[in-house]
């Protein structure tokens, strides 16, 4: 265990652990949530299909609700035209899950095998997100890196849905105030500029709600992070253009 001595945020909290084995020379590394139940064999599992496939980046397996675990919790990370993000098959019955392993735009954080070499290049996550949406973050560069994801059905592992949304008052706004500034952070850098043009209103409104947010809370200012994702904006998508991963924008299984 390894002790922060401050709350780092999600971010900050797996990028401590992420340097450590990366440092020591660990070939993988498992980011795993709290609220999960994992059975023995998953990482056994994980890791022999991902050393089988060596430009594979990242790999999740098969999320089911802890509630209710004859329904999906998540299939991986499914990006909308307008930005944003859901979770794959939420809520649908565990029939309607791939049966075999299913290539994915990116991987939930709640249970993630990574890659180290894809680290090593991609880099880890953006500590200013603090949290929600980082991880989307990190899949954008690890395939930007050059490297696939995929969804491992065959592994299961149940997860507490909403654990980090728990609370009232300040928590829960800023919780809102995270959420708003980071998907107009995402949407400046990877979002193709059709996209932007059609959801205007809709950003200018979470920019808006996100400032003041940020001003009832005191955090920080959002225009510093908005500004460094948007003078990213035009490489980024040339790259991802030249990769072909315009396609994942609106697309499901």
């Amino acid at each position: 265990m390894i002790q922060a001595g401050s709350n780092l945020g999600f971010t900050g909290g797996c990028n401590l652990g992420m340097r450590w084995a990366l440092e020591a020379g660990y070939p993988w590394i498992m980011l795993l949530n709290s609220d999960t139940k994992v059975p023995a064999a998953a990482l056994d599992g994980l890791i022999a299909h991902a050393e089988q496939r060596p430009k594979l980046g990242a790999l999740q397996p098969l999320l089911l609700s802890m509630e209710n675990p004859k329904l999906i919790d998540s299939m991986g990370q499914g990006l909308t035209f307008i930005p944003g993000v859901r979770d794959l098959g939420m809520g649908e019955g565990i029939a309607s899950a791939p049966t075999e392993p299913t290539e994915i735009f990116g991987a939930c954080a709640a249970a993630v095998l990574l890659r180290a070499e894809a680290l090593h290049k991609a880099g880890l996550f953006d500590e200013e997100l603090f949290i929600l949406l980082e991880d989307v973050e990190l899949m954008f560069r690890i395939r930007m890196a050059g490297y696939t994801v995929e969804l491992l059905p065959a592994v299961r592992i149940l997860h507490e849905r909403g654990v980090s949304r728990q609370g009232e008052g300040e928590l829960a706004q800023r919780r809102r105030f995270f959420l708003q500034r980071n998907i107009v952070a995402l949407a400046m850098r990877y979002w193709p500029n059709s996209a932007l043009l059609c959801s205007a209103p809709l950003l200018a409104y979470r920019k808006r709600l996100a400032r003041q947010l940020a001003e009832e809370l005191q955090e920080r200012d959002c225009r510093h992070l908005w500004s460094r994702y948007r003078s990213g904006h035009r490489a980024t998508r040339l790259r991802m253009q030249e990769l072909g991963l315009d396609r994942w924008f609106g697309r499901s299984l």
